[in-house]
């Protein structure tokens, strides 16, 4: 299995069990390390590489790493009850209840306090509520620890729209053009496929996009194909002469 996919974590942690039951411990600890550097939190892998460093003597490093892994359990627990706690936010918020999607989402911060889902789910609350400033607020806190996340993009950009913030809007553009000249293209899967949802979106993006960066290649290229299938031949035409 190693010979055919060495770079599968699976594939050395086994190897690495096997070699264990067989005492050869050195061998073992190798490929478990393997297994670590191609998925570091992978638990089994870890446990195992710590038991047989004990084994050998090394125990400080051993206990070092089922520390280390005390740790990660804590971390998956608090993660997957933070799951749990924005999952109820977001039924709330459904139900049009955001004082109890605000009680639930800031359950899940004090879980964890880096999850950007709940920070947007507290920016919808309070845009349920009336309160655009905390809106934008948390929706900018969701953004900053994940900034190409879709959701927050959109709804600080309603906000935005309703308080008739032009700069804001402007700015915010930017960042989710940005977003787009570098997220993986699906848009423009769409447009190869013939979608035509996908190409009339993607006009327009491809459009500001070629604005913004006229020497943008897959722009004009993409944009190209997308007027092409519009039927507009001659700016298709134009577009691949340009590029």
């Amino acid at each position: 299995m190693v010979r055919a996919e060495p770079q599968n974590p699976e594939a050395h942690f086994n190897l690495g069990i096997a070699m264990k039951a067989k005492h050869e411990n050195d061998a073992a600890i190798e490929q478990f390390e393997t297994a670590i550097r191609f998925k570091p939190d992978y638990v089994d892998a870890r446990y195992n590489r710590a038991i047989l460093l004990r084994e050998k003597g090394n125990k400080e490093l051993a206990d070092d790493e089922l520390n280390k892994l005390a740790e990660l359990s804590q971390f998956r627990q608090a993660v997957s009850q933070a799951n749990h706690m924005t999952t109820s936010a977001s039924a709330h918020l459904k139900k049009s209840e955001p004082d109890a999607a605000l009680d639930d989402a800031r359950a899940a911060l004090g879980q964890w306090k880096d999850d950007p889902l709940a920070y947007y789910l507290i920016g919808v609350a309070w845009a349920q509520k009336g309160d655009a400033s905390q809106a934008q607020q948390n929706l900018d806190a969701a953004l900053k620890l994940q900034p190409d996340y879709p959701p927050a993009l959109n709804e600080l950009g309603l906000i935005l729209w309703q308080d008739g913030n032009s700069k804001g809007r402007l700015k915010l553009g930017k960042r989710r053009l940005f977003w787009r000249l570098t997220m993986p293209k699906l848009t423009i899967t769409g447009v190869w496929q013939g979608c035509e949802s996908a190409i009339h979106n993607a006009d327009q993006e491809l459009r500001e996009a070629v604005a913004l960066k006229p020497d943008y290649l897959e722009a004009r290229l993409n944009l190209g194909l997308a007027l092409q299938h519009q039927g507009d031949l001659p700016a298709a035409i134009h577009q691949f002469q340009v590029a």
